[in-house]
């Protein structure tokens, strides 16, 4: 063999060596981002599955801040028709020893002396009159109960039984409307809700999600105004291509430093055991996963203002600077 061909020889099995190493790096690399990917893909199961378990605690917690005072509203419904109902079985069995005294003066084929005098007691004790009066109304009010009830049962079961992550297509103003409904019994003692829902188009959101951010941002309205009876305004209208909601309030305001901390989680400007801090973090995390904002303007000693922007299209997700909300 020739010095040429030893010297090709050589170079070849460099470029054999140099191909193997290079060949084993792809595979290692190939080998560590598939492993990359795998545990990228864990982590965000991981913290979609945690961040579902902290939209479903927050839920929780606004359900138990809300359980007094839906409990009141359906007690105060059910007291009414219990008390018309023990009234109601007193008027049945007045009626029924009429008809039972009826039926005696038809077998007789008579009316008596002995008859018309036992019926004017009868109509004495009962006073027939005011039962053919009473009874209607009193029927009136037990329909009247129930149906609230029935709304009651009727908003909780939109606000819990929407799975995570499903969407259809909703009116944001019943939305709200649900959501007062819910949290009005906790707030009317010391507050006045203000509404001006004009006509919207739908938009796909989840329902539940949002009813959790209204009630969230609608209470806090109510925790600022405490210290006086306040007032809340609720207000909504389409600007372009997004829907804007405003919550506004005439409580105490947030001081100026504190504005940018407030969606932090486990963050709270309440004393301690009256919030959970997570509040305005999860409504924050809501409606930027619908691709929408939410902002605050607020002002010490005259209130705050949270306005959400929620876009028409959810495919096109909205930014505060390319979207800024006009007054």
């Amino acid at each position: 063999m020739s010095a040429n061909d030893n010297d090709l020889a050589r170079e070849l099995a460099i470029y054999q060596r140099a191909l193997q190493r290079e060949k084993q790096a792809r595979l290692d690399a190939e080998q560590l981002l598939e492993n990359s990917t795998r545990q990228l893909y864990q982590q965000n199961q991981t913290l979609q599955q945690q961040q579902a378990a902290m939209l479903q605690n927050e839920k929780l917690a606004t359900i138990g801040m809300l359980s007094a005072g839906i409990a009141h509203e359906i007690n105060n419904p059910l007291a009414v028709v219990l008390s018309n109902l023990n009234a109601l079985t007193d008027y049945t069995e007045q009626l029924l020893t009429l008809l039972e005294q009826v039926q005696q003066w038809q077998q007789q084929g008579t009316l008596n002396a002995s008859a018309a005098e036992r019926f004017t007691q009868l109509d004495s004790q009962a006073d027939f009159a005011f039962l053919a009066e009473d009874a209607p109304d009193m029927m009136e009010d037990m329909r009247e109960g129930l149906i609230r009830v029935q709304d009651i049962v009727s908003n909780l079961k939109t606000f819990s039984r929407t799975r995570p992550g499903e969407r259809q297509q909703v009116d944001i103003n019943q939305c709200i409307q649900t959501s007062l409904r819910l949290v009005n019994n906790t707030i009317k003692d010391h507050c006045s809700v203000v509404t001006d829902l004009p006509p919207l188009p739908e938009v796909a959101v989840n329902n539940s999600e949002l009813s959790q951010v209204f009630m969230n941002l609608i209470i806090n309205a109510a925790h600022a105004t405490e210290d006086q009876h306040g007032q809340i305004q609720l207000r909504t209208r389409q600007q372009a291509d997004c829907l804007v909601i405003e919550v506004e309030d005439n409580g105490c305001g947030i001081p100026e430093n504190l504005c940018k901390d407030i969606f932090n989680p486990f963050f709270t400007t309440k004393p301690p055991g009256k919030g959970t801090g997570m509040g305005l973090s999860v409504a924050h995390s809501i409606i930027s996963n619908h691709g929408g904002t939410l902002t605050v303007n607020s002002t010490p000693g005259l209130g705050s203002c949270f306005t959400i922007c929620l876009p028409l299209d959810m495919k096109q997700p909205l930014s505060v600077t390319e979207h800024p909300i006009k007054p």
